[in-house]
């Protein structure tokens, strides 16, 4: 296990593992609910799962609703890859910001799942029900996580080819 922490970026322990863990210790005090069994290794890949669920939602959830609110704006692309170019340390800010979003996500995952247990205790849900709607969730995260990486790959694909057909024109010049 020890192994396996050591080999983690610092991204993924924060931005990942730790928020995993915290949701799931609040969720086992709040309600007696527990998600990691006792092997320490196979709770490190819950708690690691369940932070990426949380970080998925910071990024198709948070992210979006922070930029139409005003309150986050991003410089495009193509200059934010300039400037790391430039400035090393941006892709270090760009982590420590993620890890901020996932903070965000992590709350808004506690209230949500606080609100389902009060919604689902009020109306007698049983758990298999509970059971099925977190599936049908995850599948729908999931779908909209792989589309918004797709489309993340596919703009880095074409940015990579106009970079490369610049430098191959200005060679010819």
């Amino acid at each position: 296990m020890k192994e396996i922490l050591e080999k983690m970026s610092s991204y993924n322990i924060f931005t990942n593992l730790l928020p995993g863990i915290i949701f799931c210790v609040a969720v086992e005090k709040a309600y007696g609910h527990s998600a990691a069994p006792d092997d320490p290794l196979t709770a490190a890949f819950v708690y690691y799962f369940i932070g990426l669920l949380i970080s998925r939602i910071g990024s198709i959830l948070v992210e979006p609703a922070l930029q139409v609110t005003g309150l986050n704006k991003y410089a495009p692309y193509s200059e934010y890859r300039r400037a790391a170019k430039l400035d090393p340390k941006l892709e270090e800010l760009v982590e420590s910001n993620n890890t901020y979003r996932s903070t965000i996500a992590l709350s808004v995952c506690l209230a949500g799942y606080a609100g389902f247990e009060h919604i689902a205790k009020s109306c007698k849900f049983p758990s298999e029900s509970k059971f099925l709607i977190a599936i049908a969730l995850l599948a729908i995260l999931s779908i909209v996580s792989y589309v918004k990486q797709s489309n993340y790959i596919r703009q880095r694909v074409a940015q990579r080819i106009s970079e490369s057909k610049q430098i191959n024109n200005d060679s010819k010049s």
